[in-house]
């Protein structure tokens, strides 16, 4: 009988134009995988395919048991889902943005003040106290708790709405982890969930986090993301 394996589910890794990445979602920390791993990794089908060098048998068998006592890869049936990325999102044209090009002169409410209250107090307290993991399954969780379809119409609005508030709270440069979050809950307030998206790209090295609904990148530009690769998107 086969083995199938699968990455472990606080696991992410993606392939920029240059190399292999990966997340360790528990320990929130990134790591590099060198040509072999990640033939490896395309070998049993956790990665999409690509160049890859040839690997013997037995190197097959001496990097799977190392990437498997290191917790990246674990055991999976035939029918196991892989954990990759999430859900495919588009980096490169037609991405639109949502936010810098929208300007909505709707009255701010009571309720959008307290709910952006609400969500920025989350999104602080969770990246202090909680992994990237356990947060990247709470959002993940709170979309099925949605009852109504994403309107993109709606969420623009609510956007612009928050990019006014904004400012009134926190400097959003350079604390995208915290403005991604609390964007993203503050929309769920509203029943509207995009993906909350971790990228990365190489050569030179940067990560950056962003919310995304299809093409569509909120309060943000697609010149700002088309050069990272997701990595997570929850």
């Amino acid at each position: 009988m086969t083995m199938h394996y699968a990455l472990a589910p606080h696991i992410r890794v993606c392939r920029t134009q240059c190399d292999t990445v990966g997340l360790d979602l528990q320990r929130n920390r990134y790591f590099g995988l060198g040509d072999n791993e990640t033939s490896l990794l395309v070998h049993l089908g956790v990665l999409d395919g690509g160049e890859a060098t040839l690997l013997s048998g037995s190197q097959v068998s001496t990097l799977r048991d190392a990437l498997m006592r290191a917790g990246l890869l674990v055991p999976a049936d035939a029918t196991h889902e892989g954990t990759g990325s999430g859900p495919s999102m588009t980096m490169d044209p037609p991405a639109a943005s949502a936010g810098y090009e929208h300007t909505d002169t709707a009255p701010i409410r009571m309720h959008h003040i307290l709910n952006l209250l609400r969500a920025f107090m989350w999104a602080q307290l969770a990246l202090k106290k909680q992994s990237l993991h356990a947060i990247s399954l709470q959002v993940s969780r709170a979309r099925l708790t949605r009852k109504e379809p994403f309107e993109s119409s709606r969420a623009i609005a609510l956007v612009s709405t928050f990019r006014r508030l904004r400012p009134f709270l926190y400097g959003a440069r350079q604390r995208c982890l915290l403005h991604a979050l609390t964007l993203t809950r503050f929309l769920a307030h509203y029943d509207q969930y995009p993906h909350w998206v971790i990228g990365v790209r190489t050569r030179p090295w940067a990560a950056h986090s962003w919310v995304q609904a299809g093409v569509m990148v909120l309060d943000g530009r697609p010149d700002d993301v088309c050069d990272y690769t997701p990595l997570l998107t929850a």
